[in-house]
């Protein structure tokens, strides 16, 4: 008799051998005793998931910190108008308070110089203002040589001082009026700074001007005081308008003198105006016949 084969007997070829999924080995040891420290397997689906999360977490990080964390000012475009608005204010002020400490700087050095003997005869210095202070002169003593000298070369230094220079640069420059129809109520200067402001009462609604061609710099928003439109002129000067309640001009739009920047407010229509050149806030009538 010839044996019978039957199907649950059939002989197992290569193609019906069981598939084992793939899995991955991440092994940390020690090359030098050939001692394996720790390892883990994963399967394609297990590192799958464990990639997933780790970007998951990633993701999550980075949204708290732009979300709940002052780090996000330092992103483009998640710094708050009325900030933005204050560090370039702050920007324009940098120069000014530069050029006011290398003067005191230069001061305080004379002054070492004459008590070191540095310089050959002693200098009585006289001064009307300086925030340094007043150094009292003996009123017996007649004007030395030196002191002669030194106080020609200190009206010298002054002829460069911006105060002096500044009309200077604005000859040939004829500024528009910012409001047409305003009036200034205060020319104030702010406690401990070193701005001038002209704040300029206006008509409701009344429209805001540029006083001299020029390019927007900046537009910002600021709940309380309104907006405000930095623009740049021609020879290093700028002009500041605070307190519109209507924007006309976006940033880098080219201006003409007269043209309008923004409207003031239809309830409390004052415009808060300031100039400045090379980084100085200058007084604003002093250039300007409101």
């Amino acid at each position: 008799m010839s044996p019978i084969l039957k199907k649950r007997d059939r002989v197992v070829s290569h193609s019906d051998k069981i598939r084992l999924p793939r899995q991955w080995e991440f092994t940390v040891g020690d090359v030098n005793t050939f001692t394996r420290l720790w390892s883990v397997r994963l399967t394609d689906g297990r590192l799958a998931v464990m990639l997933l999360s780790a970007a998951f977490l990633i993701g999550a990080v980075a949204v708290f910190v732009i979300v709940a964390t002052p780090l996000r000012t330092l992103l483009p475009g998640y710094l708050v108008d009325s900030d933005r608005s204050g560090f370039e204010r702050m920007t324009t002020r940098v120069d000014s308070l530069s050029a006011v400490v290398d003067f005191q700087n230069d001061y305080l050095n004379n002054i070492g110089a004459i008590f070191n003997d540095e310089i050959s005869d002693q200098l009585v210095i006289e001064t009307q203002s300086d925030s340094v202070g007043l150094i009292p002169v003996d009123s017996i003593l007649p004007a030395s040589q030196a002191e002669r000298q030194f106080m020609k070369q200190y009206e010298q230094r002054e002829k460069h001082n911006l105060s002096v220079l500044s009309p200077i640069a604005a000859e040939g420059m004829s500024f528009f009026r910012p409001v047409t129809a305003g009036v200034v109520r205060d020319n104030r200067q702010t406690a401990g700074s070193l701005v001038r402001t002209a704040v300029v009462s206006a008509p409701a609604s009344a429209p805001v001007s540029s006083v001299y061609r020029g390019t927007v710099v900046s537009t910002s928003f600021d709940p309380a005081s309104g907006a405000t439109v930095i623009v740049q002129h021609p020879q290093n000067f700028v002009s500041v308008y605070s307190g519109l309640e209507a924007l006309y001009v976006a940033r880098g739009e080219k201006v003409n003198a007269g043209s309008r920047v923004g409207a003031l407010s239809s309830s409390e229509p004052v415009l808060e105006f300031e100039l400045w050149h090379n980084g100085s806030s200058l007084n604003p009538v002093e250039y300007i016949a409101f």
